[in-house]
């Protein structure tokens, strides 16, 4: 892996120096890292602000048998559930939306289902919008783990 040491600009052209020594420039360059750009060009973290933003996908398809079901395929259709029928939730039934009231500490938005997606096609996104809490990119993993062990424990704590 080739990383980023130095870099430089004039009006025409962009200049990387990367660790081996060797120099590329462009007109333009690209920085697609995320929130690992500021730990990439370190000269850019002043610019760049890391916040932990919420968001969850919901499975719209209806389908929420496993392989051992023995529900039909006919009961299913038969189910008064709107969620059974994904296509409320594609793009041209469904708008993107968002919901800010004074009661929300956050304001939530969602994004309909994507039918053109290869991974998740019956997946509508709903998220907090906003988060301002900054993080360090590499405490996200650790905090992450240590997320989902203590829902486990609360929730037996609870039972």
């Amino acid at each position: 892996d080739e990383h980023e040491d130095t870099h430089s600009h004039s009006h025409s052209h962009v200049e990387i120096t990367l660790s081996d020594g060797r120099t590329i420039q462009s007109r333009k360059v690209i920085v697609a890292a995320g929130a690992w750009t500021a730990k990439l060009i370190p000269s850019w973290s002043h610019l760049l602000k890391v916040t932990r933003q919420i968001q969850a996908w919901v499975d719209v398809s209806g389908n929420g048998k496993d392989d051992n079901d023995e529900e039909s395929d006919s009961d299913l259709e038969s189910s008064s559930n709107c969620i059974s029928n994904s296509n409320l939730y594609s793009p041209e039934h469904m708008p993107s939306w968002l919901l800010s009231t004074e009661r929300l500490k956050l304001p939530f938005y969602g994004i309909p289902a994507d039918p053109y997606s290869t991974s998740n096609p019956t997946h509508i996104k709903i998220a907090l919008h906003g988060r301002d809490v900054e993080i360090d990119v590499n405490d996200l993993i650790y905090n992450d783990e240590n997320d989902n062990n203590n829902d486990s424990n609360n929730n037996n704590n609870n039972n």
